[in-house]
């Protein structure tokens, strides 16, 4: 009989780490290479407990030791993975001399010595089934190493194979964050830009709108209708460039002194007000 009571003890140990990892997982506290190394040494812990119930290093599944060195050789740093080599080995070095062992199965024999001359049919006909069952236990055993590498094989490759997705995804979102990064970038320069053109452009500009309005005061309508009426066709033009620098300065978030005008007070405390409330 094995010790269920204490192997079912390690199970829901781990089963109840396994429920509090869950609910760690749903905050958004950052986890850190120190808590992943710490959940995997947990996992190291209870499989050397049940190695240790089941027989210790004779068990044939003592591979599955190499499933939280795998994972700790892909997530984490080198240094990790090195501790994690030598948990490992003492732990299983430690479980060829402690253990309890597994319930025998193999028959013993008896002395020969004291049994009679009658008894020695018996003893053969014990022997030959000593022999039989020697060969059953040595089959149990190959047994028992197959399917511990045949498990420990399916559950490296699960595992590799999530974490291999897992780093994947983290490639892929790191790239697309660096994407964001370079665009953003690029707005931002647009942005410098325009602005910059607006504020160089915005000095000679107003000097030519001054200039045009001293010649339409010079040159009156009345007297030189053809020369007043190209110059008003140059202010608008000159009005058109002040609007679109305005909007340029407005979109790389700058505001030109040109672009404001005569407005009421009541009117200008309104607007503050209701964009007062739309930001609230």
């Amino acid at each position: 009989r094995l010790p269920e009571q204490q192997l079912w003890l390690v199970v829901l140990s781990t089963a109840a780490v396994n429920l509090y990892t869950s609910m760690r997982l749903e905050t958004d506290d950052p986890v850190t290479e120190l808590e992943i190394f710490s959940q995997i040494t947990i996992d190291v812990f209870a499989i050397a407990a049940m190695l240790y119930l089941t027989g210790g290093a004779s068990n044939p599944i003592t591979w599955v030791f190499l499933l939280p060195l795998i994972i700790t050789a892909i997530m984490l740093p080198q240094a990790y993975a090195w501790y994690m080599v030598i948990l490992t080995t003492s732990l299983y070095t430690m479980l060829i001399a402690f253990n309890i062992p597994l319930p025998s199965i193999e028959p013993h024999m008896p002395d020969p010595a004291p049994l009679l001359h009658s008894d020695i049919e018996n003893y053969q006909m014990l022997q030959h089934a000593h022999i039989m069952n020697d060969k059953s236990y040595f089959s149990l055993h190959m047994f028992g190493m197959w399917f511990g590498f045949v498990f420990s094989a399916g559950l490296v490759a699960f595992f590799v194979v999530e974490l291999a997705k897992t780093l994947r995804d983290q490639e892929r979102s790191l790239a697309e964050a660096r994407e964001n990064a370079l665009r953003d970038e690029r707005v931002i320069a647009l942005g410098t830009l325009a602005a910059s053109a607006a504020h160089d452009m915005g000095t000679p500009l107003g000097t030519i709108a001054i200039v045009a309005h001293e010649l339409e005061q010079e040159y009156p309508s009345h007297r030189y209708p053809d020369l007043f009426e190209k110059m008003l066709i140059m202010q608008q033009q000159i009005n058109r460039c002040k609007e679109a620098l305005s909007v340029m300065s407005a979109s790389a978030g700058e505001m030109r002194a040109e672009s404001g005008g005569v407005i009421r007070l009541t009117d200008y405390i309104d607007d503050m007000i209701n964009q007062w409330r739309t930001h609230k």
